[in-house]
């Protein structure tokens, strides 16, 4: 189980106290079972996403997606 995933979204904004991330933390991830989640930021068209300290069996993309089989 992995309750500490280390995520950093980086906005491009002027801003950034007028926007909101949802969900704001990530949902438990379980070994061994199907996790994907999709980040949003409230009040942002087309926000691009990094995601850092991910485990290796999990990957993130710029949409805000972070999907895998935690190991």
């Amino acid at each position: 189980m992995y309750k500490n995933l280390l995520i950093t979204c980086l906005l491009v904004a002027a801003a950034a106290s007028n926007y909101y991330l949802t969900p704001a933390f990530p949902p438990t991830a379980y070994q061994n079972q199907f996790y994907n989640v999709r980040f949003r930021v409230r009040g942002l068209d087309d926000p691009v996403f990094t995601f850092e300290g991910l485990p290796k069996s999990l990957s993130g993309n710029a949409a805000g997606v972070i999907s895998g089989i935690p190991a």
